[in-house]
């Protein structure tokens, strides 16, 4: 499978199971199909397989989580790790996702 991220173990049966859905229920005939998950690579991967082109949203919790996941790894260089957590939380409630996009460190 090519995309983002690799199946768990077993998963080329789900792969083909969602694929068989896909068509069944008509949803390769729609114009646009948003696909909502956790941020695991293994579904932007099957999402890309199955519905290329389409967006891709993280859930609410799951971006929340993912918020704080980031604020725990970076907290030495935030001044108040609460804070900061709360604004980007508030960020993503308006719709800015620009604000929390984290660029690569170039290599010195």
């Amino acid at each position: 499978m090519t995309g983002h991220g690799r199946l768990p173990a077993g998963g080329e049966g789900f792969k083909t199971d969602v694929g068989g859905e896909v068509i069944r229920r008509g949803f390769n005939q729609l114009g646009r199909i948003v696909i909502l998950g956790d941020g695991a690579k293994w579904i932007w991967g099957l999402a890309d397989t199955l519905f290329p082109n389409q967006p891709q949203i993280v859930d609410w919790y799951h971006a929340a989580e993912h918020v704080h996941r980031l604020a725990d790894i970076v907290e030495a260089a935030l001044q108040d790790k609460t804070t900061w957590v709360q604004a980007r939380l508030n960020d993503l409630e308006a719709g800015n996702t620009q604000a929390i996009k984290i660029k690569p460190l170039s290599p010195s």
